[in-house]
């Protein structure tokens, strides 16, 4: 059963969304729509000024996508709201242009949707909150070989708070969601809190950093989640970067610095008692030198990266030492061709040696790929392409590498209504341990847009998972509905 209190307390813990929604200062004009989430924001679908059966779209143009919108990894579709499931990513690679390039392209490229929220002026800052509201139905929550059907209740509020000047920019995003199911262990809960800013020194030099925490729940199914947990695992990620740019010419050099850290909480089990999960508490810093020149339409650059990730325990339950120094060696082009085609495209190599001998180090050929096609007007192509190495706490292993992609079609039919189909695949394989993952996605979605304060989005995923660990093997259906309210 539902349990109404539990309901209220998260919609209290991240009610500055739902508090905004429908209030601010009287004369609020119309706004450009800004990127909410990081990681969440698959498509500026631009205004092309024509359509195919020669009706006229006109909207005004905005400045520019939001700091917070770009990052490597597999998108989501509109107005589906934050899963939990993504990692804290890298920032997508390769240097940025000078200001007086940024802000000439920045300007127009672009367009808004006639359906963006208005938002609220308040001073020097733009907000815009939203809540999403809606059921979804699985015929497997768990992604298990022993399939559970539930329902869940889903609340998702969020709020993005933006500021910018000639010299700077500041953007703010906090927002969360929670699916209520009738059986309390298949619940899950995350909150996300994230933000980017940049300050231009000169025309030439800008100083840019990043912050961010997510609270959110692994699966079931994850290999490092306790056999016989009674819910699923909760992970506290928090990360930060601080670099700057500088242009020299057509040459731009971005020095940074960055740390993480995870920690994991303890799960509960089935039979009672808690079963530990510190032994993957851990804390990662480095740094990177990205260096390029600024072509225009093609950009090449390099990327030099090197850091430690140290774990709060020296030695595990099992008897190893897990920390490791790691190093990368990138390089890639950033592709601009205004609104026909953009993106970046990424090859690389990393090496990470384990302090332990015993343990096997981690090699992994790198590609990494945002890029955004349009082949037609009104219709979007996004390609994403990533590789992750992932930590873990099981004996002799060493860890995982992840290659996923993903590509994702967006139709703009009308104005108001907008579809989307995609499909991806993602491959495990572990280091130092006989095993693999193979996971296909697909999914297909339709949102109408009433006016700009609501809308309404329909979805339909498919997941299968192909594993050769015993007990492995999954499929799901999952289907759900959600109203959107924004302003």
């Amino acid at each position: 059963m539902l349990k109404p209190r539990k309901i209220l307390a998260f919609l209290v813990s991240t009610a500055a969304a739902g508090a905004m929604l429908f209030s601010g200062p009287p004369g609020a004009g119309a706004q450009p729509q800004e990127g909410a989430f990081d990681d969440l924001i698959d498509f500026v679908l631009r205004g092309t000024q024509e359509d195919e059966d020669g009706d006229i779209w006109t909207w005004e143009a905005e400045p520019g996508p939001s700091m917070l919108a770009r990052e490597i990894g597999p998108p989501l579709l509109p107005l589906v709201g934050p899963t939990g499931e993504e990692p804290i990513g890298p920032d997508l690679a390769g240097p940025d242009a000078p200001r007086e390039e940024r802000s000439r392209r920045d300007i127009g490229e672009t367009a808004r949707d006639p359906f963006a929220p208005l938002g609220i002026r308040l001073g020097v800052f733009m907000i815009r909150p939203s809540i999403e509201i809606g059921v979804t139905a699985t015929d497997n929550v768990a992604r298990s070989d022993d399939p559970v059907a539930t329902v869940g209740l889903v609340v998702a509020p969020e709020v993005n708070i933006s500021s910018a000047d000639e010299r700077y920019q500041w953007e703010l995003a906090l927002g969360g969601e929670a699916i209520f199911y009738d059986r309390d262990e298949f619940n899950t809960e995350t909150l996300s809190a994230r933000t980017a800013w940049r300050y231009d020194l000169t025309g030439a030099t800008s100083l840019v950093g990043r912050a961010g925490y997510r609270r959110f729940r692994e699966e079931f199914s994850d290999p490092d989640t306790p056999g016989g947990s009674a819910e699923r695992p909760t992970v506290d990620a928090f990360d930060a970067t601080f670099g700057m740019e500088h242009a020299i010419g057509r040459f731009v050099v971005a020095p940074s610095g960055f740390v993480e850290r995870a920690v994991h909480d303890d799960v509960p089990l089935i039979g009672g008692g808690v079963a530990s999960r510190r032994a993957l508490d851990r804390t990662e810093y480095g740094g990177r030198l990205r260096a390029g020149v600024d072509l225009g339409m093609l950009s090449p650059f390099t990327e030099i990266a090197g850091g430690r990730r140290d774990y709060d325990r020296a030695v595990d339950d099992s008897g190893f030492r897990r920390s490791s120094v790691w190093g990368e060696l990138r390089g890639g082009v950033v592709i601009d061709r205004g609104a026909k085609l953009s993106g970046e495209l990424l090859l690389g190599y990393r090496h990470e040696a384990l302090e332990d001998g015993s343990l096997s180090d981690i090699d992994a050929f790198l590609v990494d790929a945002a890029i955004l096609w349009s082949p037609r007007r009104l219709t979007e192509v996004r390609i994403d392409l990533s590789t992750d190495t992932l930590a873990t706490s099981l004996a002799g292993q060493s860890g995982s590498v992840v290659y996923a992609g993903f590509v994702t079609i967006a139709r703009q039919v009308t104005p108001r209504v907008q579809l989307a189909v995609g499909g991806g695949v993602e491959y495990e394989e572990a280091i130092g341990a006989d095993w693999h993952d193979v996971t296909f996605t697909g999914v297909a979605e339709a949102s109408y847009a009433f006016n700009r304060t609501a809308s309404l989005a329909a979805r339909y995923e498919y997941e299968r998972v192909e594993s050769t660990l015993a007990g492995g093997d999954s499929e799901a259906h999952i289907v759900g509905v959600r109203l959107r309210l924004q302003r």
